[in-house]
């Protein structure tokens, strides 16, 4: 009903850690079962985990190529309340564009080489801080934050408390506690295998649709593209009824926050799935079959506004799929040179 990027994050990592052994030790668990008590567990469990934040970062950074991002938009207009004089204002603006860009696609080699791993995690500091400040995008980047310091050395919080718990294993041991063996090995690589590829190849989807996935949302969701995209429109319904040839017009906020009028006046799949609805708030009063069509202008990112779905389609004919929508209109409006 509500997707953010961050709580897809807090999904996949709380899911992860069905299967990983968090409560070895500092635990209430470890303190009634001290027989679980570990000062080690099996190395996947921290690296399927650093592979989890790093598919975050190195998406989100490829999400960022695109002729939008590096011409400056959707920033331009998210920074455009900074009150200097224009020119260096378009500058400071160009800086923070290619920051995040540079910082998305960087900061995951520089965490894991040894000599240059506190510098990209000041960096992390610097971004996600400046995230939390600059767009208030509410848990995102304390998330990320936390999850980042993964990648520092596996004994720093026992150091930064200053517990003296044992970090040895004998030597030539293979098997510790919570380390899989046998058939359960085996479950646990394939398990690891497949979510591994899945997190690989699911955020590609988009490359399958046609156009911009930033216009038509096609393969948007679960691919990390985050803040790529500043859209405003309206949308007008119209209703007919074929066997009496009634005609209504509708306004879907008299059904919606603003909320939620705001994000369906700009996504092509909200906007389906209202003339569904539509359909259905007639079928009560009587009208078992109507026609359901959209007029609705959308900008993105500074373009005038243009139709995103076909006018003359009935979109009670047509329902959400995994195929393109043919009812989507291209995006057309070129991009608008910065003043």
């Amino acid at each position: 009903a509500f997707y953010l990027n961050h709580y897809y994050l807090v999904i996949l990592v709380s899911f992860l850690l069905i299967f990983i052994p968090a409560n070895r030790s500092l635990s209430v668990d470890s303190l009634i079962w001290p027989r679980l008590r570990s000062s080690v567990i099996n190395s996947w469990c921290l690296w399927i985990l650093m592979f989890q934040i790093g598919v975050v970062y190195f998406f989100g950074g490829m999400a960022k190529l695109n002729a939008d991002w590096l011409n400056g938009w959707p920033l331009l207009i998210w920074l455009d309340w900074i009150d200097i004089a224009s020119p260096y204002k378009k500058l400071l603006i160009y800086c923070v564009t290619y920051f995040g860009l540079f910082f998305d696609l960087l900061v995951v080699p520089m965490l894991l080489y040894r000599k240059t791993r506190i510098l990209g995690f000041i960096l992390a500091i610097i971004f996600h801080l400046s995230n939390k400040i600059l767009f208030n995008i509410g848990i995102f980047p304390f998330v990320s934050l936390i999850l980042t310091t993964l990648y520092l050395s596996p004994g720093w919080p026992r150091r930064l408390l200053r517990l003296k718990t044992p970090y040895e294993l004998t030597q030539g041991t293979s098997t510790g506690p919570g380390v899989p063996t046998g058939t359960y090995r085996e479950i646990t690589v394939y398990f690891l295998l497949v979510y591994i590829v899945l997190q690989a190849i699911f955020p590609l989807r988009h490359f399958i649709y046609p156009g911009n996935v930033s216009w038509s949302e096609e393969g948007h969701k679960y691919a990390w593209q985050m803040k790529l995209r500043d859209k405003e429109g309206k949308i007008t319904y119209y209703i007919r009824d074929p066997k009496t040839g009634k005609e209504w017009e509708l306004s879907p906020d008299i059904y919606l926050t603003k909320r939620q009028n705001r994000k369906l006046s700009t996504r092509p799949n909200l906007m389906i799935q209202f003339a569904h609805y539509i359909e259905e708030q007639f079928k009560e009063i009587g009208y078992e079959d109507v026609e359901v069509r959209a007029r609705a202008e959308v900008s993105l990112n500074g373009r005038k506004r243009q139709l995103i779905v076909d006018p003359d389609v009935d979109l009670t004919t047509h329902h959400e799929s995994i195929l393109p929508a043919a009812w989507i209109m291209p995006l057309s409006e070129p991009l608008k040179s910065y003043k």
